[in-house]
């Protein structure tokens, strides 16, 4: 479930939610192991094979491995569950995570982004996705046109219990508005539906798609994302219709010393 995408695992946590096992077995969990001091690790597999209930020690790591990878497979979920939680049991689960589901998730992040760039699942070489962590930092550089667009992605402590902090360090021309719509979509991926880190970055780089899609490029830089405004063309010519960046059309018409259209030769502006 862990390495399934974020719409099949959406579909299993509902169905587990609708059916109350989940709520059961986070309460059950919590009631076997209340103080959750016992560091999950892996499970033996002898303990699937010949299980001793009258061992303690085998039910309390068997209890702390489920509460672990059930946390780490559906993060969103849990997060729900912790927050209408009494406050006892809130707590518990909230230290259990900060010191053990947090990093492992932080490091299963990371593992998941670099098994995806070795798989090519950006389908392209101009989406380098890098992560570490140890600091748990993803950060994603998108080249177009020579020119890179950059995200950074930081998984916080007491994550998944806290939001993701999400920054795009340089905005290629789109409004304010829509770059805060990209990131609430990123948080509410990660945070509200068990999406992973990889999943945001194909978020992020499609809306990138989409914006630039059918975009064509200054015919004076030959370029659709102008270097180093990140700027899109924005300057229409009134009477042929081709769109200039506004720094290209700036220089031209100060190297030029007219204002008229690169390519038709009518004036740019009106009067």
């Amino acid at each position: 479930l862990g390495q399934a995408g974020g719409p099949w695992r959406g579909r299993v946590g509902s169905h587990l939610q609708r059916c109350g096992a989940f709520s059961a077995a986070m309460r059950v969990g919590l009631q076997l192991q209340p103080e959750l001091k016992r560091v999950p690790g892996d499970l033996p597999g002898v303990l699937w094979e010949a299980l001793d209930v009258h061992d303690a020690e085998q039910v309390e790591h068997l209890v702390a491995y489920c509460l672990f990878v059930t946390v780490r497979a559906l993060p969103a979920m849990s997060r729900a569950w912790w927050s209408e939680a009494d406050r006892r049991d809130a707590l518990a689960l909230e230290r259990f995570v900060e010191k053990k589901v947090g990093p492992a998730l932080v490091r299963h992040e990371v593992a998941m982004v670099r098994a995806a760039a070795a798989a090519g699942r950006w389908g392209t070489d101009s989406l380098v996705v890098r992560g570490s962590a140890a600091t748990g930092e993803i950060t994603a550089s998108y080249t177009i046109d020579e020119t890179s667009i950059a995200m950074l992605i930081r998984l916080v402590k007491g994550y998944p219990f806290k939001n993701v902090e999400v920054e795009c360090t340089s905005r290629l021309g789109i409004s304010e508005k829509r770059w805060r719509r990209w990131v609430l979509q990123i948080v509410q991926l990660l945070s509200q539906q068990d999406g992973s880190v990889c999943d945001a970055v194909e978020l992020w780089k499609k809306g990138i798609d989409k914006e630039i899609d059918g975009v064509e490029p200054c015919v004076i830089c030959y370029s659709t994302v102008h270097n180093p405004s990140l700027k899109l063309p924005s300057v229409e010519c009134p009477t042929c219709h081709n769109r200039f960046h506004k720094s290209c059309v700036y220089q031209w018409i100060k190297t030029s010393g007219k204002s008229n259209c690169v390519l038709c030769q009518q004036p740019l502006f009106s009067n």
